[in-house]
């Protein structure tokens, strides 16, 4: 299921360097499309701490309130703040979900679930107002060419492949 290095690279505009360790390694987590470099989310994992979110401060990872459900393979937008999680799969046996939470650097809450669930997409945007992109459907199976646009708690279907 893919490896569960602890190493962080922080790019500098022209070279690569190594930051600080995240405490739980663990394949295919959330978030890198989530915070900054000195303000960022790790969201899940495949396996191990498939709940657990750390933050990134420049520096170094400390272990935050757990996302509500086993998420990974997911979305996420926004900034360490005010970011959200979106779809994935999850559990023992793969599954997805169309679950999205909000967070706002302290607490996680439930949001208007996604209309399709789905794992692998790319997430953009802010807290407020945020695209889902692409995506496979169902596990591990076809490319979804499907988009969907989250504003302040509502879902809307912009896109779709059909």
């Amino acid at each position: 299921p893919g490896g569960t290095g602890t190493a962080t690279e922080e790019y500098d505009g022209t070279n690569w360097t190594a930051g600080g360790a995240i405490n739980s390694g663990r394949p295919r987590p959330m978030g890198s499309e989530c915070g900054t470099q000195t303000a960022a989310l790790c969201i899940g994992g495949e396996s191990g701490p498939d709940t657990a979110v750390e933050e990134y401060n420049g520096t170094g990872w400390t272990e935050v309130e757990d996302v509500p459900t086993t998420s990974w393979n997911g979305g996420c937008a926004g900034i360490q703040t005010a970011a959200l999680s979106f779809a994935g799969g999850g559990g023992p046996t793969p599954s997805q979900t169309g679950a999205t939470f909000s967070y706002d650097g302290t607490n996680w809450s439930a949001e208007s679930a996604m209309a399709e669930g789905r794992s692998y997409m790319n997430g953009l945007g802010t807290g407020t107002a945020a695209l889902c992109c692409g995506g496979g459907y169902p596990f591990n199976g076809p490319t979804v060419l499907l988009v969907e646009e989250w504003t302040s708690g509502l879902s809307i279907t912009t896109f779709t492949d059909s």
